[in-house]
């Protein structure tokens, strides 16, 4: 008879790295910035979040206006998003 526990636990690892290897291959189809000039950097996340502030009145009141700039690069328009939010709230606040 089998040990239950080691069979269950080798037979979700299997389904695991099955699903983790299925999504990294069909994240690799993603559309990228098609039509795009350039899409937002590390620069541009600091600078939104420096001016954070206005653009959550601005998000509030118009239709055009939008808090996080889309397209971005993903981690480091994060990053600077952040670290502009945070200057903003240590000199403003």
């Amino acid at each position: 008879m089998p040990n239950l526990p080691n069979y269950w636990l080798r037979r979700s690892a299997r389904w695991v790295s099955l699903v983790f290897v299925t999504a990294l291959l069909l994240s690799g189809c993603a559309h990228h910035y098609a039509g795009v000039p350039e899409p937002y950097g590390f620069f541009s996340g600091l600078w939104h979040g420096l001016i954070f502030v206005f653009s959550l009145i601005g998000y509030l009141f118009l239709d055009g206006v939008y808090i996080i700039g889309e397209p971005n690069t993903g981690f480091f328009y994060y990053v600077g998003f952040v670290l502009g939010l945070w200057l903003h709230l240590d000199i403003f606040w």
